[in-house]
């Protein structure tokens, strides 16, 4: 086990890279290895494990892609993250961030937002077309679907422990005061075609791509 992890402390430290491509691969590759060989992030040391917040830029409310935010918690759940959200007052949407381990945080963040332009790419046309419970609910699906395929791929590879929110990452953000909108989500009734279709784009996503598509 040894020369395993001191390779995923050589790939954690390139994490912490200026090269974002660079830094991106090397935490995948890092928890793949720790999955692989069930080596915990307690069995490494973290190059830098203070807990930050992350804002994303993503925005949405009760009314505007409701999804967005059980999207995030998919996501935040699997990536050593937890998900929050921020409301200026008088303001009626709620803003996404993450809170993690700086390299964590800004992976996330990156396949959150990727996950979000796919799927607006299609509510976008379904709102206009077919209305807005169509919409939303083919982007309540694909979180449900993105679950599904993060816990099968876990459950496979034993990656539950290695991709277990550390600890401090819990601590940190149940400490954190922020203003809940909406404080009750109330999912809309769904469109039980759209749901399902969102559900198999969301088994069929691809993180890696992204970062592929960056790294070229």
């Amino acid at each position: 086990m040894a020369d395993y992890t001191e390779k995923i402390r050589n790939l954690l430290a390139l994490a912490g890279s200026d090269n974002e491509h660079e830094a991106r691969s090397a935490l995948l590759m890092a928890r793949k290895l720790m999955a692989k060989h069930k080596i915990s992030e307690q069995d490494v040391d973290i190059p830098n494990d203070r807990v930050i917040q992350q804002p994303t830029g993503i925005r949405y409310s009760a009314r505007r892609d409701p999804w967005i935010y059980m999207l995030a918690g998919v996501i935040a759940e699997h990536h050593c993250c937890r998900n929050f959200q921020m409301r200026e007052k008088n303001k009626q949407t709620a803003e996404i961030g993450f809170m993690g381990f700086e390299e964590d945080t800004l992976l996330c963040k990156e396949i959150f937002i990727y996950a979000v332009d796919c799927v607006r790419s299609q509510t976008k046309k379904l709102r206009k077309t077919r209305g807005v419970q169509m919409a939303d609910s083919y982007g309540f699906g694909f979180a449900v679907g993105l679950k599904d395929a993060y816990m099968a791929q876990q459950k496979e590879e034993n990656w539950a422990l290695v991709l277990a929110v550390p600890e401090t990452v819990n601590q940190a953000a149940d400490k954190l005061i922020v203003r809940i909108f909406p404080k009750k989500m109330v999912r809309p009734k769904v469109n039980g075609t759209m749901y399902a279709k969102g559900i198999g784009d969301g088994h069929r996503f691809q993180e890696q791509k992204r970062v592929n598509m960056k790294n070229n």
